[in-house]
């Protein structure tokens, strides 16, 4: 969860959307295991981090892809 949270500016240029939401994925299986109440929320609150740390890159098609990612959150829930 530390690597997800610290990415830079430069690491959100290049990550591929499938690359994040598999480890979000695998995280999610992760803490299930362990913690099978909470796993969702934990990772739907990773998603919304994500999807802020894309809104607030320099990176306009970045930003189109952090107001994506929040669409498509909010039709989850």
């Amino acid at each position: 969860m530390d690597r997800l949270d610290n990415l830079t500016e430069n690491e959100i240029k290049e990550l591929d959307k499938e690359i994040i939401k598999e480890s979000i994925s695998v995280l999610r299986d992760y803490i299930n295991i362990t913690d099978s109440q909470n796993s969702n929320m934990i990772a739907e609150m990773t998603e919304l981090k994500i999807a802020e740390k894309y809104l607030r890159c320099p990176f306009f098609e970045k930003r189109v892809r952090g107001i994506n990612d929040l669409k498509d959150i909010y039709f989850k829930i």
